[in-house]
């Protein structure tokens, strides 16, 4: 958690795999950082988990490099195993 700029500079320090999101940040939808983040980490995997799903913003997360959009109330780690392989 964070400004962003201190999320850039985390993701530069750790350089991860993947990126574990909601679908906000701040308010915000989280697609603008993603991008930022994908021109930092190009083969990371991107994963949204949230309450519920905002179809409006699918097409934009996809865009963004998002893989995966699983919601809280059934995520398991049968759901999040085969997103990060």
């Amino acid at each position: 958690a964070g400004d962003a700029e201190a999320i850039l500079a985390q993701v530069r320090k750790f350089r991860p795999t993947a990126v574990i999101t909601a679908a906000h940040f701040p308010g915000e939808p989280v697609t603008s950082l993603l991008r930022h983040i994908r021109r930092i980490l190009r083969t990371a995997i991107f994963i949204i988990i949230d309450n519920e799903v905002e179809s409006a913003a699918l097409p934009d997360l996809a865009r963004a490099g998002v893989s995966a959009y699983l919601l809280w109330s059934r995520l398991s780690a049968t759901d999040l195993r085969p997103t990060l392989e």
